[in-house]
């Protein structure tokens, strides 16, 4: 069962032999589950490393590196920063109990955990900071998470058909089945977002149903964790129809900052390109990134994605897999800069705008 922060006061649940070898196996079963994410997340790494190893050109990354103009990296970071106080800014939205500051740490911690853990485990690691704050509940957060990863890859595909319409003669790919695919799948996510609250309230019913005809909905352990759920439900499904709609515009800006950062990171390391090449080869590095297989430090489907959508764009296949290599380790940097303070400045953040207590849900 997943629960708040344990407390000093209070017993655990069930006999004392029960209570005290819970936890021991849920440490190992935790221990065992994170080592088979982390062999799995480095053999990815090492698979694509060795793939995308046979086209770059090392002499060319080392040139990359020679050329560097650092007043425009340090822009990129200026931009970096921007960057994650409107996510941080998304965030509260959900959780608006918890102050900007401590959210703003929160960020910086969750993304830095994004690139270091595998298979996009580090997601999580959001939704248990947020329920440490006690502003918000797992489950809460969790789903908001669902929903905002959903707007993200709408908005992705919406910006990148639009910007494929307008500027067809520079993606050398068949411009005819890149929109039609941008708008089945504009048109998928619109749609799922549209029907969330039935969803979530199907699964929740399945759930239930699965629950009482194998009896565990019975057990009082089993039945709080189906209450906390569907607490979680439907706290998520009364979000305001105006938070949903701001949610929105925050991802349109959050997005466009997103490929105005590729773009100076390009520029910054010497290779200049278009906004229009920013966003149409950005794109296939970040639907790509969207999948659960990254490997450690997010290494993988990202710089893959990076590779062919800017060979799709024009840059010499090379060149391509070059600048995958080096956008990922400028932004590893940027995220790690923001990661420290991040972590040291969190604790005096939640002090400083505490709230009251609020027990964390599922």
């Amino acid at each position: 069962m997943t629960a708040a922060a344990p407390r000093p006061s209070g017993p655990a649940p069930g006999p004392p032999a029960d209570a005290a070898a819970a936890p021991r196996w849920a440490l190992r079963g935790g221990r065992l589950r994170f080592a088979a994410r982390a062999t799995l997340g480095l053999a990815i790494t090492a698979l694509i490393f060795a793939a995308l190893s046979h086209w770059v050109d090392w002499a060319q990354l080392a040139a990359l590196r020679r050329q560097a103009r650092w007043e425009v990296l340090a822009l990129g970071f200026a931009v970096f920063v921007v960057l994650y106080a409107l996510r941080a800014t998304r965030f509260v939205l959900l959780a608006p109990r918890t102050p900007f500051a401590a959210m703003f740490c929160i960020t910086a911690l969750h993304n830095m955990l994004l690139r270091v853990m595998p298979l996009r485990t580090g997601d999580l690691a959001f939704a248990v900071l947020v329920q440490r704050a006690r502003t918000a509940g797992l489950g809460e957060s969790l789903l908001g998470l669902v929903l905002l990863r959903l707007l993200d890859a709408t908005v992705v595909i919406v910006v990148f058909g639009v910007t494929l319409a307008l500027n067809p003669t520079i993606y050398r790919g068949s411009a005819a089945i890149g929109l039609s695919v941008a708008l089945l799948l504009t048109i998928a996510g619109v749609a799922v977002i549209v029907a969330l609250p039935q969803l979530l309230r199907l699964g929740l019913r399945l759930i239930g149903a699965l629950a009482h005809r194998s009896g565990l909905a019975e057990r009082p352990r089993w039945q709080q964790r189906l209450a906390r759920v569907r607490g979680a439900i439907e706290a998520h499904v009364g979000l305001p129809r105006r938070v949903i709609m701001m949610q929105a515009l925050l991802t349109v800006g959050h997005w466009l900052l997103n490929y105005l950062i590729m773009l100076v990171i390009l520029r910054g390391v010497g290779v200049s390109i278009s906004p229009s090449q920013a966003i149409l080869g950005g794109t296939a590095s970040t639907v790509s990134g969207f999948l659960p297989v990254s490997g450690v430090g997010s290494f993988g489907p990202l710089e893959a994605g990076w590779a062919l959508g800017f060979a799709l764009v024009g840059l010499p296949p090379a060149l391509a897999v070059a600048t995958g290599f080096a956008f990922s380790a400028v932004t590893f940097v940027y995220t790690a800069m923001m990661a420290v303070p991040g972590w040291l400045l969190l604790g005096w953040t939640l002090r400083r705008g505490a709230t009251p207590a609020r027990e964390a849900g599922a």
